[in-house]
């Protein structure tokens, strides 16, 4: 009587009476877990926060219990198992799992540790507990998503309908309006993940430099060759370019499919965990899109600098001395290596072949 007083408001759409009460349950399977044990007035005419049954009944009867998916896993039991309840007490009760539901509202028992059970009124009266109801679930007829407006309604209803029938409200709690209990959660993981994704396109934008350098240091005296016979050095260029994009194509090849492919398996993961169920796959034109202009442009850009510097060398520098020109020149680290005494030979050869490109040296320390 007092939610039907209280969905008369003209600021309140709707308003559902449920009770709500700390236990605990157990399995044979698995030991005793904290469980909220809410009871509604009809089970049929669930308005507000509804569940869907994935198996079993969707009212529970005398001497039964609905679990929550999550809890029922929890458990190891299914639809005709039964279950202990432990009350306040010290009392146990048991229960057969009537069905299996999934709601969407409740907080997994992984980050709220407790489990999710709905019972019927006459349950808990036969557990010992006396019938009354004692949350009030109100949603506001306009305005949702305006927190102010929730909170006023609230103390509208408390004050107007509430407390002049006697009965104390000791808190009001406001879920935030338009939006998953984990939203916060979710939107610092796809932070995460963003910039995990940024840093990879300018890691793989240094990969890409480095094994580009390496190719021309390589192939010095190749190109030296081709520009004595005639190759015009646009022609060369064009040539490590059209090496690069050739590259580019094979990644995209694998990176696409296998992309997807992990992007299902982050989401399927993080659905499970937040005890959420997915639409079927669908990859968006737009990120795919993206993903094809980033994988045939970014290395393109990346190379040219290599590519155009390792170039420039002139015919003779290529063939006759095989380096760059403006490759570094011995330094004074180059000189303390070469000084050093009584090291095999490998070991001294390595380390001057590490420290003879300074540049590249560093660059892919930074990487």
């Amino acid at each position: 009587e007092l939610a039907e007083a209280v969905e008369g408001m003209r600021e309140v759409d709707m308003a559902e009476a449920r009770r709500l009460e700390s236990a605990e349950a157990s399995s044979a399977a698995e030991g005793f877990h904290n469980i909220e044990l809410s009871a509604v007035p009809d089970y049929s005419q669930i308005r507000v926060s509804t569940f869907s049954v994935e198996d079993g009944n969707s009212e529970p009867g005398l001497r039964e219990i609905l679990l929550e998916r999550k809890s029922a896993r929890l458990l190891h039991v299914t639809t005709g198992d039964t279950v202990t309840v432990r009350m306040s007490d010290g009392e146990e009760y048991l229960l057969t799992v009537a069905g299996i539901i999934h709601d969407l509202h409740k907080i997994p028992y992984v980050f709220s540790g407790q489990m999710v059970g709905y019972v019927s009124m006459d349950t808990l009266t036969w557990m010992g507990e006396s019938p009354y109801y004692n949350r009030l679930d109100i949603v506001v007829a306009e305005d949702g998503l305006n927190k102010a407006h929730i909170l006023d309604v609230g103390a509208q209803a408390k004050d107007r309908v509430i407390e002049p029938t006697g009965v104390r409200v000791g808190r009001m709690v406001m879920f935030n309006p338009g939006k998953h209990w984990a939203n916060s959660e979710i939107e610092a993981l796809t932070l995460v993940l963003s910039v995990l994704g940024i840093m990879c396109v300018f890691l793989s934008a240094g990969l890409v430099v480095n094994t580009i350098s390496a190719i021309i240091t390589q192939q010095i005296q190749q190109i030296g060759i081709m520009r004595s016979v005639g190759a015009l050095r646009p022609q060369v260029v064009q040539i490590y370019l059209a090496s690069v994009v050739v590259f580019g194509v094979l990644a995209l090849t694998i990176a696409i499919p296998f992309g997807i492919l992990s992007a299902w398996w982050v989401c399927q993961y993080a659905a499970n965990l937040l005890n959420f169920d997915l639409l079927p796959l669908r990859p968006p034109l737009g990120i795919i899109t993206l993903q094809i202009v980033i994988g045939m442009i970014v290395p393109v850009f990346a190379a040219f600098v290599p590519i155009f510097s390792g170039t420039s060398i002139s015919v003779y520098d290529a063939i006759y001395q095989s380096g760059a020109r403006g490759a570094e020149r011995g330094g004074w680290l180059d000189r303390l290596l070469g000084r050093l005494r009584g090291l095999p030979r490998p070991i001294m050869l390595s380390l001057r072949n590490t420290f003879r490109k300074k540049a590249r040296l560093g660059f892919t320390l930074a990487t």
